[in-house]
């Protein structure tokens, strides 16, 4: 064979095996599986986790940045290893190093506080009035400088450090006040621009000054001192107020000059709103006749009696629970002086005792029987004396204790029944209207009714059937006060010849003690009536309004 043809013949062999060979080690490649690390293990990897966690609750990534920076970007790397499937020895090393770069991290942070120190409590000041998330670009702009100041001292410029740090100060102050006036005024502000949309400028433009004024004045208190929350609060609620007033105010206005049938209905309603209230206490009706000033007089004058009747209550359940106070520290101490005398008396007899026995003991030594009786029979008088004195001071003490216990009780029953009388008087003084009379209560306790709505004909003493609706409140506010006596009195002003005032206020008094009989059932014992004229007066005769309050029925409901 010649040796060219050998050679080629040999570099083709060489090739067909090589590539054979290559596509056997391919058949085997794809008939056996690739090698595959076994499941990786995370728990290191989530205690770095946990490690972070708790760096950050100490600020170590804004007071060490450069380190806790390097920490994350291996802590990236170790996840997408553990994610694939990597080698759990590359991912237990990356972990241990990012641990490190935390745990230096943390460290430095401390070191980087204790030099920044002076300057941390305008930073501290800004995130306790929520600035990160109230102003959040005032505070990213201070917090963008505090970092760079933090980074120069873990870089081991200390000097230049503090000197960035002092330079974010101002900063963290205009985030602290944008945040406080953010809470502050952040309402207040938003009610004032809703206003606007509702054209309160040209609506209710008075309403909506007093708003800005308010708002004003609230932020030049924060100007002053940013601290002074309590006082700015309550102006910028004045202004939250106002600025809704004239939102309600414009919207009302608007509504008004599209339709001018809207005025009568805004009156009928503030009427209603009015009326609610006077329902409340007890009235059918207030005097919108007269216009809104009478009817809102009336329930003014209402309001500052039961605010006097409230006081006057208050004054007497005061003095009550001092006089049950008192009672109950008289009964304290007579208990505890039953408790000594006993103990007292225990031991005297315990001590007579011992003498008795002692006694005994040495007249037995010396053998005289007759002489030892001779002294028990004394000894034994003494002790029966004794015992019947503290018996007696026991008994003392028992009945002072029963007294005092009596006199609580009849203190705490009268304060009950006290109480009790006084719910009925105020929801008596909400079944009559001001027009119609008024309840009092007078120097001897007695409840009395001034009727001045029951008004006769001049020189008549018959009752009408307008007098009806005022009689059946009556009635019912003498339900009130069941099983008692009550009087009827007629009054009536100086007008005329004073025996017929008299002889008429008598008649006019029967006339209304009759019906009242009839109508509740009262034995003819337990009610009178009884005529005044004008001997008793509760207001001047010189004017008509005087006289008018002179002419009235008074009915007298005995306690």
């Amino acid at each position: 064979m010649p040796a060219s043809f050998a050679l080629r013949y040999t570099s083709s062999f060489a090739t067909r095996f090589a590539s054979l060979a290559f596509a056997l080690l391919l058949a085997v490649a794809a008939a056996v599986p690739a090698f595959a690390a076994t499941p990786s293990d995370r728990g290191k990897y989530d205690a770095l986790l946990k490690r972070m966690d708790e760096g950050r609750a100490v600020e170590a990534n804004v007071f060490s940045p450069k380190a806790w920076k390097r920490a994350t970007e291996i802590l990236v790397t170790a996840k997408a290893v553990l994610d694939q499937g990597g080698r759990q020895n590359d991912a237990d090393r990356m972990v241990a190093e990012a641990n490190e770069y935390i745990e230096n991290a943390m460290k430095a942070a401390e070191v980087c506080k204790l030099s920044l120190k002076e300057h941390l409590e305008a930073r501290r000041k800004a995130q306790d009035a929520h600035a990160p998330t109230l102003v959040p670009a005032l505070y990213k702009e201070a917090e963008t400088k505090f970092l760079e100041a933090t980074a120069s001292v873990e870089g081991g410029d200390v000097k230049g450090g503090i000197k960035k740090a002092s330079e974010t100060r101002p900063l963290f102050d205009a985030a602290e006040d944008g945040a406080i006036r953010v809470t502050v005024l952040g309402t207040a502000d938003k009610l004032i621009a809703t206003a606007l949309a509702d054209e309160a400028q040209q609506y209710a433009p008075s309403t909506l000054d007093a708003a800005r004024a308010a708002r004003k004045a609230s932020s030049d208190i924060l100007t002053k001192d940013r601290y002074n929350r309590t006082t700015a609060v309550a102006e910028a609620r004045r202004a939250e107020y106002e600025a809704r007033h004239a939102s309600n105010i414009a919207i009302s206005v608007r509504s008004l000059n599209r339709n001018d049938q809207a005025w009568e209905k805004l009156m009928l309603l503030y009427e209603i709103q009015m009326s609610r209230v006077g329902k409340a206490l007890g009235w059918d009706t207030l005097p919108f006749d007269r216009g809104p000033i009478a009817a809102a007089d009336s329930m003014l004058v209402a309001v500052a009696g039961l605010q006097g009747e409230h006081q006057r209550l208050q004054g007497e359940t005061s003095q009550l629970r001092g006089e049950t106070a008192r009672t109950q520290g008289e009964r304290d101490a007579a208990t505890t002086q039953l408790r000594a005398d006993m103990d007292k008396m225990r031991d005297d007899i315990g001590r007579g005792l011992q003498g008795v026995l002692a006694h005994l003991s040495v007249t037995a030594a010396q053998g005289d029987p007759a002489e030892l009786t001779r002294q028990l029979d004394a000894r034994a008088t003494e002790m029966l004396a004794e015992r019947a004195s503290l018996e007696e001071r026991l008994k003392a003490a028992e009945a002072r204790v029963a007294e005092l216990t009596a006199t609580s009780q009849q203190a705490t029953a009268d304060l009950e029944a006290r109480r009790a009388k006084d719910e009925r008087l105020a929801k008596a003084r909400t079944m009559l209207n001001p027009s119609e009379g008024e309840l009092l209560v007078n120097s001897t306790g007695d409840v009395v009714l001034r009727l001045s709505g029951v008004s006769f004909d001049a020189g008549k003493a018959d009752l009408k059937d307008a007098h009806m609706p005022l009689l059946g409140k009556v009635q019912e506010i003498m339900k009130l006060f069941p099983g008692g006596n009550y009087v009827v009195e007629g009054h009536t002003d100086m007008t005329g010849d004073g025996t017929a005032n008299q002889q008429l206020s008598d008649k006019r008094a029967f006339a209304v003690m009759q019906y009242l009989r009839q109508a509740l059932a009262i034995p003819a014992d337990h009610i009178r009536s009884i005529g005044y004229g004008a001997e008793k007066p509760i207001a001047p005769n010189n004017t008509p309004a005087g006289k008018a309050k002179n002419r009235r029925i008074d009915i007298l409901i005995l306690q």
